[in-house]
């Protein structure tokens, strides 16, 4: 989600009056996110891990990006709030909410055994911390053959950037 875009849009304007541009822009960005989405699909398990709050992930494609919404009710996309389930645990460590919220969706799939081939894509350091952190963990503690990968995506992108990253 253009998180940077909406808060400086939605500061300006409020919800759901974006300008002609700005929905153009949303649209183009719906439809390739929802490819890239189905892609990962293809692969594997497709699990959104965010430190936002529960539902905002779901809200804000409904609001912005309605085919993502509607790909996300089908129900074979997860998606976690980190800091919902562990706030109460580390309040003042927003990077420990995302280490034990991989490490559960890991452990719920069943890799802590065997060959875990895990992709990170996240605009901030700390999802490349998190997986890095989990998968040390998970090799000191169990016999598993893994493979991590990341892609970096840019901090605060505009819409074009966004766009282009897809």
């Amino acid at each position: 989600m253009a998180t940077t875009f909406l808060s400086e849009e939605e500061a300006r304007k409020g919800y759901l009056t974006l300008s002609s541009y700005a929905r153009f822009k949303f649209l183009e960005l719906d439809r390739l996110v929802v490819s890239v989405l189905r892609k990962a699909s293809t692969f594997g398990r497709v699990v959104v891990v965010t430190n936002a709050g529960e539902g905002w992930v779901q809200v804000s494609a409904s609001r912005y990006m309605p085919m993502v919404s509607a790909l996300l009710e089908e129900g074979n996309i997860k998606v976690v709030s980190a800091r919902s389930s562990y706030f109460e645990q580390f309040p003042e460590a927003p990077l420990e909410w995302k280490v034990h919220a991989f490490h559960d969706e890991l452990r719920e799939q069943g890799f802590e055994q065997g060959k875990l081939n895990l992709i990170v894509i996240g605009d901030s350091l700390s999802d490349q911390y998190a997986a890095h952190e989990v998968v040390s963990r998970l090799r000191s503690t169990a016999d598993t053959d893994t493979m991590l990968k990341f892609v970096k995506l840019i901090d605060r992108p505009s819409l074009d950037q966004l766009k282009k990253q897809m």
